[in-house]
């Protein structure tokens, strides 16, 4: 890892491998959480207590995402090209949201029940208020884009006992907010500090970002036991802690769950060092690779597709369906991001990735080309046999 951190802030083409496996576990797991807050609004039974303990897993979606942009974003010399942010990098962003935006207004109109009035507003809305409630994370990230510059400049500038009291001033707020959850009531509000509170730039999304960058660059490998103790006695934390403040409420409480609170980020952590410490090899499925590729799209239109599901009657009443129907949402998205990404029209607008680059690797004519040529290659091989 200090290795591609060196490469990257060089200003040299490199790809961070464990990065896609960590796209892929949070693309999925965004899906899953998803589709799994009705059963953990539902009675608690078996059921719901493994959906607890997988939806705690799949709350680390978010801050993964928004490390591994910041792990790119500081560490590559071209966030400083100013030109590049609002040519490029910001388009690739906010068109893709403008037409999933747009996408929502017009099915919810049709299909949803809204009337021409309440689209209308919906859609005047959007520079300032997402349409749908997971949209809410392009908005923080085109954010976080916008002031990446400074951020990258502020960063380079600093020396090693700097990055140190980043670290510790960083951990230390989601530290206290870890207290605070298992605290008692009457004890917690003594630990609700205001200079923390002062603190939590962008609701801590700006804390992962910042915290990828600064994993990245860590000097030394952890030992895997130690990590995967600590992710479990936190992810423990979690499970538990849910489940208790859900009996004292009687219905479903996620305060521990939070991808904005401590111990969701600090997870996040535990399993962005423990990725990069033994997945440093490419993903050998075609469909993997292409998946992560399209992970943006995919995450813009999955709650999209679940609604559509759950309007001609699909939907998850009991966990045993949970799996099959997340993974037949995960199939429909993917099929509609590759089928946009194959039209030169709506390739860039709606998925964010070039023409010249959905050509050459997730589009259908991509997939088409590489098949022909391993029949070729096979053929050439039979030839060679015989």
């Amino acid at each position: 890892m200090p290795e591609q951190a060196k490469a990257l802030c060089g200003g040299e083409k490199t790809h961070i491998y464990s990065f896609d496996y960590l796209r892929l576990f949070a693309m999925c797991s965004v899906i899953f959480m998803h589709m799994a807050s009705a059963q953990l609004r539902g009675e608690r039974g078996l059921g719901w207590h493994a959906a607890n303990i997988l939806t705690s897993l799949a709350f680390t979606a978010v801050p993964l995402f928004f490390m591994m942009s910041g792990a790119l974003l500081l560490s590559g010399s071209r966030t400083a090209n100013l030109r590049l942010l609002w040519r490029k990098r910001i388009p690739r962003l906010l068109l893709p949201l403008l037409f999933w935006s747009l996408v929502h207004v017009v099915l919810f109109r049709f299909w949803g029940g809204k009337t021409t009035q309440e689209s209308l507003d919906s859609l005047l809305a959007v520079p300032y208020k997402p349409v749908y409630g997971h949209l809410w994370y392009m908005y923080t990230l085109i954010a976080l884009y916008a002031i990446s510059p400074f951020l990258f400049h502020m960063t380079r500038a600093m020396d090693q006992p700097a990055r140190r009291y980043l670290a510790w001033l960083i951990f230390g707020i989601l530290a206290l907010d870890a207290v605070r959850m298992l605290a008692p009531a009457s004890a917690a509000r003594y630990l609700q500090l205001d200079l923390a509170s002062s603190l939590r730039f962008l609701n801590t999304n700006l804390f992962s970002f910042l915290l990828g960058w600064l994993l990245l660059r860590r000097k030394s490998d952890v030992a895997n036991w130690k990590l995967i103790g600590a992710a479990l006695v936190c992810a423990a934390v979690i499970i538990v802690g849910t489940w208790l403040r859900s009996q004292r409420a009687g219905a479903y409480d996620a305060a521990f769950q939070s991808q904005t609170g401590g111990m969701e980020i600090l997870l996040a952590c535990l399993l962005f060092v423990l990725a990069g410490q033994n997945f440093r090899k490419p993903l050998r499925l075609e469909l993997s690779r292409e998946l992560v590729r399209l992970s943006m799209p995919i995450y813009l239109m999955h709650n999209l597709v679940k609604f559509c599901l759950w309007k001609v009657g699909v939907y998850t009443s009991r966990f045993l369906t949970l799996l099959p129907i997340c993974a037949l949402v995960l199939l429909i998205c993917f099929l509609i991001a590759k089928t946009l990404v194959s039209v030169p029209g709506l390739c860039w607008i709606s998925t964010g990735i070039p023409w010249s680059e959905a050509r050459q690797s997730c589009s259908w004519q991509a997939s088409l080309r590489r098949l022909r040529q391993k029949k070729v290659a096979l053929q050439g091989y039979s030839g060679e046999a015989q």
